[in-house]
């Protein structure tokens, strides 16, 4: 046999090897895709008019005891993830494609998503306050606020007082001379005794809220300060939090802190400065 015959030989061995290896990865991605599948939950619903839950062989997974199951697409890391809302005793709770409760059932309104495109974010209600859960049933907006709307294309709005705030990917404008809150000022508005102080006083009575330290959560709570030209702390508004009970923490925080300087905006005294304060929660 020749030398070239024997290169050729070679050649439809390591092509046959590759072939046999795809297909083997090919079954296994089918086999593990089926068995997601069928571990996925359909619901149903009684002559009672209980709602339960069955896999795709269409067999009782959880029998029917829920007043009412809706489901729901949310987005995550760019995949899109299946999740039930679920009312049982005129409580809501979020569950999972598989049937497995992610939150308890604590909420008097999950709201389900408005947008004709996948939310990240999903509107709750308790106790006349309103948050945000995320795909995983924790509260990635706290229940701080008085009214809220749902999130679309990455914005919603939210009310704390009398006044709406805008959260999430906005267009920046320019300041407009006639307007009373500038972001350009002769002086820059800061704590009393500096920002170095301030921060050191933020780590030393930082309290770290149980259920962010049970669920280990991590992160930074973005807090929006309104400074009138005198110093006063006209308003706080968290543009961006981690849940848990963070962002009232960061709100305490702040409002019990030190106070701030007066500061010179356009010559005058009687403008406003809004400036975003990042406090870190960080389990040691």
């Amino acid at each position: 046999m020749g030398r070239g015959s024997k290169s050729q030989i070679d050649l439809t061995n390591m092509k046959s090897q590759v072939v046999i290896r795809f297909l083997g990865l090919l079954c296994f991605f089918m086999s593990y895709l089926y068995t997601l599948q069928a571990q996925e939950v359909i619901p149903f619903q009684n002559k009672k008019g209980k709602w339960g839950y069955k896999n795709a062989k269409k067999r009782v997974k959880v029998k029917p005891q829920y007043d009412h199951i809706q489901e729901i697409v949310l987005e995550a890391k760019d995949q899109l993830f299946k999740r039930f809302i679920v009312k049982q005793h005129n409580k809501y709770a979020l569950f999972d494609n598989n049937g497995e409760q992610l939150s308890k059932f604590s909420y008097d309104a999950i709201y389900p998503p408005t947008c004709d495109k996948p939310v990240k974010l999903i509107l709750v209600k308790r106790k006349e306050k309103y948050g945000y859960l995320d795909h995983r049933g924790i509260e990635r907006l706290a229940l701080i606020y008085a009214d809220a709307e749902p999130f679309c294309k990455g914005i919603t709005r939210v009310r704390q007082g009398e006044k709406w705030t805008t959260i999430g990917k906005v267009v920046k404008k320019k300041a407009a001379v006639k307007k009373e809150t500038f972001t350009i000022v002769e002086d820059r508005p800061v704590p009393k005794g500096g920002m170095r102080r301030y921060y050191k006083y933020i780590n030393d009575n930082l309290r770290y809220p149980p259920d962010a330290r049970r669920l280990k959560a991590e992160g930074k709570v973005f807090v929006m300060l309104t400074i009138e030209g005198g110093g006063n702390l006209k308003n706080i508004e968290v543009l961006r939090g981690i849940g848990n009970g963070c962002e009232l923490e960061a709100v305490r925080l702040i409002t019990n802190g030190p106070k701030w300087q007066p500061f010179m905006a356009r010559g005058s005294r009687k403008r406003s400065q809004k400036i975003v304060i990042p406090i870190t929660f960080k389990l040691e």
